[in-house]
């Protein structure tokens, strides 16, 4: 007879077997119990049009001469999977297919038993899944998220085929991959992928066309000046303007550098206002000059920004910047909500109270709020995101399809870098935060407020929705030859008397696109006159105004002098717009004036004003003289008569 321990023993054995006969094999559990050594490989074929072909090779060998595997099931993060099929010994097995939302179940039961220690259960599982792979424009992107559960694999070989037209990948991660070419593709193999899933990006630059339309009305009866955003250059950002009508009255940029645009409104009036605009962002830096240092306001509170409250300080405390990503991403979770209504804005704290309505502000609000909770600069970006497929890559309105996403200040290497929290929960694990893609473009930076300014397709007519925006993918960006006119002013006393040797200068960019670090030379200019000029090296936003101060003088003599003098304009160099330095030209005419190199304006007119006060004084004085002796000689003349009488 069995003993009582060596009956339990079996039956314990006997439940184990049924448990795997009727259960689906959780491999968290097979893992636990070292039953169980499971190999995977993941071969993704993508082809010229973007379309991917994936196929898992599982190797699942038993450890021990009991267990052996009956049923087993795979979650997908997509749910537009097609094609499926299950495959083992060159045989169809009919699995059963659970779509959800973002969501394939694939369940396997398995007819035969592969039972004994060492032995080997071999199939694979395959479909076409359109969410791994698209061509948008120039560029072909593809993401692979990390496989639930990776630690139940002993090992996960991926291997990523892309066709050799879209080149080498300008852009991915991880970097512990190994390259080759073959049959007209570029094989990227993956031995250890240690939980990470894989972003790359195949191109260097995506070309867009913009159409956006304002609505600014003034319902008062007197004029009224209001201002709005346009769409800015950013260090990734290129923008060229073919049409803003009407032209708004000033255009500058403020300390976010948002462009910010000055219109004068009729009374009673709606303005309507039509841009339409050519724009290219890369992965590289395109305007490396436009990376302000972060200001004192970036990690400070602000409304939806609660950087103080103790909570969100026991939250941030000693976490990475990275931290705080991961941590906003798992914290979250998207909301079902319709957002074809207007969801109110909940701020970070509210956010983390209610984890299940997040929308993007909210991702953006909580990983904003955590990063200045521990000093780290952040601020938020609101723009246009294009996604194919809006649940795993979802938009904040559906009218204008407006996204917001945040940026954080790496003090290192003194940049900032943008990630977007939001499609890192959405995607399932897309790595956003160690890579960013082609597909956002900024609209206006929220850095010292955390509201202003409104983006691009906020302004429209009360109670009317309508689609502001349009977007489309351009083969190139509209690059502009820098184009400038030149006026000269001269100072005018009492607006009548001209200074010698003062002058305004303005100079109108004529261009739609913005040029930087402008510098002016002159040149065929006399060694004895000299210019000083009140600023050498400025930028120019489009279709912008920049009145310079300018002074020219004689340094060896008082005497005024007339001369033509040639202006050089030389606009910086960029490799990545295949445009090399450019030198114009401008003819001015000017007259000079004395030795008053350290003379400003002021004191010149007072100069002026003193001597002109000099010469009436002194003329006013010969004029009485000339009357007083005039009428001396009168006088004269008339007791010379009486004597004569």
């Amino acid at each position: 007879m069995l003993k009582k321990n060596q009956l339990f023993r079996l039956f314990y054995v006997l439940a184990l077997v049924v448990f795997f006969i009727f259960v689906r094999v959780n491999p968290i559990f097979a893992q636990e119990d070292n039953n169980f050594e499971t190999n995977l490989q993941s071969t993704y074929t993508v082809d010229i049009e973007g379309g991917t072909y994936v196929e898992h090779v599982f190797r699942i060998k038993n450890l021990t001469p009991e267990f052996f595997i009956t049923k087993y099931g795979l979650n997908i993060g997509s749910n537009q999977l097609s094609n499926i099929q299950v495959t083992e010994n060159s045989k169809l097995i009919q699995p059963q297919i659970e779509h959800k939302e973002n969501l394939t179940s694939i369940n396997i039961e398995f007819k035969n038993k592969v039972v004994g220690k060492d032995k080997i259960r071999e199939f694979s599982i395959s479909y076409q899944n359109p969410d791994v792979a698209q061509v948008n424009g120039q560029i072909l992107e593809v993401n692979i998220p990390k496989m639930a559960n990776h630690e139940t694999y002993n090992q996960h070989q991926v291997v990523l085929a892309t066709p050799e037209q879209f080149n080498k990948p300008s852009r991915i991660t991880p970097l512990n991959y190994s390259l080759s070419q073959e049959s007209g593709s570029y094989i990227i193999k993956y031995d250890k992928l240690e939980g990470n899933g894989i972003s790359a990006i195949f191109g260097d630059k995506q070309f867009y066309n913009l159409t956006i339309r304002y609505y600014l009305n003034n319902p008062n009866n007197q004029p009224a000046i209001t201002q709005v955003s346009l769409p800015p250059d950013t260090a990734y950002q290129k923008i060229n303007y073919q049409q803003i009508e009407p032209k708004p009255k000033k255009i500058k940029v403020d300390d976010d550098g948002n462009w910010i645009a000055t219109y004068y409104l009729p009374a009673n009036k709606t303005t309507e206002v039509n841009i339409q605009a050519s724009l290219l962002i890369g992965t590289n830096f395109i305007n490396q000059q436009l990376q302000p240092k972060p200001l004192p306001e970036h990690t400070k509170p602000q409304k939806f920004w609660p950087v103080n409250d103790q909570s969100i300080k026991q939250i941030a405390v000693n976490k990475s910047i990275q931290d705080i990503y991961q941590y906003t991403v798992d914290e979250l979770n998207y909301t079902q909500e319709d957002l074809s209504i207007n969801i109110e804005r909940l701020g970070a704290l509210d956010a983390l109270s209610k984890p299940d309505q997040a929308t993007c502000k909210e991702f953006t609000d909580v990983f904003i709020t955590l990063a200045r909770a521990n000093q780290i600069p952040a601020r938020r970006i609101t723009g246009y995101a294009y996604s194919e497929n809006p649940q795993l890559r979802p938009l904040s309105m559906v009218v204008d399809v407006l996204h917001t996403w945040p940026e954080y200040y790496n003090s290192h290497n003194q940049y900032w870098v943008p990630i977007d929290p939001t499609w890192g929960n959405t995607t399932l694990g897309v790595d956003y935060f160690n890579q960013f893609d082609l597909n956002h473009i900024v609209f206006a930076i929220n850095g010292k407020s955390s509201q202003l300014p409104h983006p691009a397709g906020s302004y429209k007519l009360e109670k009317k929705e309508t689609k502001d925006i349009k977007i489309d993918f351009a083969k190139n960006f509209n690059q502009e030859e820098a184009k400038f006119d030149l006026e000269l002013e001269s100072i005018r006393l009492f607006n009548l008397l001209s200074v010698p040797g003062f002058y305004h200068l303005t100079i109108s960019n004529k261009t739609g696109q913005a040029w930087y670090n402008i510098s002016l030379e002159s040149k065929n200019l006399p060694t004895e006159l000299k210019l000083n000029l009140e600023d050498t090296n400025f930028d120019l936003l489009p279709y912008e105004d920049k009145r310079i101060d300018l002074k020219l003088y004689n340094d060896k003599a008082w005497l005024t002098k007339q001369l033509k003098l040639k202006l050089q304009i030389k606009t910086q160099a960029n490799q990545d717009l295949d445009q090399g330095e450019k030198i114009q030209e401008y003819e001015l005419s000017l007259r000079s004036i004395g030795p008053i190199r350290h003379l400003t304006q002021e004191k010149t007119v007072l100069y002026i004003m003193a001597g002109i006060g000099a010469v009436l004084t002194i003329t006013t004085g010969c004029l009485l003289v000339l009357r007083q002796r005039r009428q001396s000689h009168l006088h004269r003349q008339s007791e010379e008569t009486q004597e004569q009488s």
